[in-house]
């Protein structure tokens, strides 16, 4: 594929949305540029993927890759906990006093909210974003910027 072919397939996998109730919310994507060259494009929502997990991300692939190459097993180390053991303990921490207690405060404090809330910002989004802003002058006056 050609740097241009390349370019525009990056773009349009970016502009591409995501379904926030069906997933998948990473998507990955292995474009060939020739025999013994590719290209892997990786999207994800911000929701499963913010700058930290990012380097993470990266340098694990890198690492597995390097040793795929090399014909090596897998050098990562085993993870000491699973999501599966964190949910297992999640679901435990619902069957304990405190926690019964502190939902049941909630559902007490909660009780007649609204369930769903009309704020001004709740409204579709458009398709394309454009990045336009707006100003908003504001002053603070002396004795409150001293406070």
């Amino acid at each position: 594929a050609s740097a241009a072919t390349l370019r525009a397939a990056a773009l349009a996998e970016a502009a591409a949305p995501f379904d926030l109730e069906r997933g998948p919310l990473v998507r990955a994507h292995l474009l060939r540029q020739g025999d013994a060259e590719h290209t892997l494009l990786i999207t994800a929502h911000h929701l499963v993927l913010d700058g930290w997990s990012v380097t993470v991300l990266l340098r694990e692939l890198e690492t597995l890759y390097a040793a795929f190459v090399q014909g090596r097993p897998d050098p990562l180390p085993a993870l000491p906990v699973q999501y599966a053991d964190y949910a297992l303990w999640e679901r435990a921490q619902t069957a304990t006093p405190a926690w019964q207690a502190e939902a049941a405060f909630w559902q007490r404090h909660m009780e007649g909210a609204p369930a769903v809330l009309q704020l001004p910002f709740d409204r579709p989004r458009p398709a394309q974003q454009d990045f336009r802003g707006a100003r908003l002058p504001l002053q603070l006056d002396a004795a409150l910027t001293a406070r």
